[in-house]
């Protein structure tokens, strides 16, 4: 978390990024301030194997269990399309959906 705080300072998001305890949404912020809008400004540009934490549909790769098998293309930093090797095991993905819900209640957010 500290590095991550540390990168949203320097993009001038301290304000949010101080109160933030949870590192997928410091990652989701920094991945929307920081990265998309600069890539992909020459060529349509993929960004895959997403944190395996930001994964609620996609299966985690069998050969580093830190990523899900999840893509993005960008274009002049714009998302184009997304995909990913779709989840099938319902125990799983109950699970996961669980676990979501929990963190929601955590944040005060719907569920």
């Amino acid at each position: 978390k500290t590095q991550l705080r540390e990168v949203a300072a320097k993009l001038d998001l301290s304000n949010v990024a101080d109160t933030e305890e949870d590192p997928d949404p410091l990652l989701q912020l920094l991945f929307t301030f920081g990265v998309e809008p600069n890539i992909g400004k020459e060529k349509p540009t993929f960004v895959y194997h997403f944190p395996a934490s930001q994964a609620s549909l996609a299966q985690i790769s069998t050969e580093d269990h830190r990523v899900a098998e999840r893509f993005e293309v960008y274009y002049k930093g714009i998302e184009l399309a997304n995909g990913f090797h779709e989840l099938t095991d319902a125990r799983e993905q109950q699970q996961r959906f669980e676990q979501d819900n929990r963190k929601r209640a955590a944040r005060g957010l719907p569920q």
